[in-house]
């Protein structure tokens, strides 16, 4: 469990800093958990976003 916290705080660290490389990853990775229907296209909450691009960058 550990590791996903570590994990968690990686990603956020390089989505905060712009990693541009590491952003487009992350993106490309969401829009596929979308194509494939394992995350939601629709947006119920304002940072749900940020939570998914979170998710994205720590696969």
């Amino acid at each position: 469990m550990a590791d996903i916290v570590e994990l968690m705080a990686f990603a956020d660290q390089r989505i905060k800093n712009n990693d541009i490389e590491f952003t487009e990853k992350s993106r490309c990775c969401l829009a596929l958990l979308k194509s494939l229907g394992i995350l939601s296209h629709q947006r119920a909450v304002f940072d749900m976003y940020d939570t998914q691009a979170l998710l994205c960058g720590l696969l």
